[in-house]
């Protein structure tokens, strides 16, 4: 039996923090076409704001808006 994916449905994803492991993990998304990237939330705003900038998705205020 194949693992293969055989549909084109899509996870979404978001990333709740974005330090070390979302340095970590961004440049592998590209590597999952079943994966969406929806966007990030940090409290430090601007590391959001680079992530998204960089991979895709938006980024959230709150880890709530997630």
């Amino acid at each position: 039996m194949s693992t293969a994916i055989t549909d084109r449905r899509q996870a979404g994803v978001a990333f709740l923090g974005c330090g070390y492991a979302a340095d970590f993990y961004g440049p592998t998304l590209k590597n999952h076409p079943a994966v969406r990237l929806l966007g990030a939330y940090d409290p430090r705003r601007e590391r959001a704001e680079s992530f998204t900038a960089e991979y895709g998705g938006r980024v959230f205020h709150s880890m709530e808006e997630v």
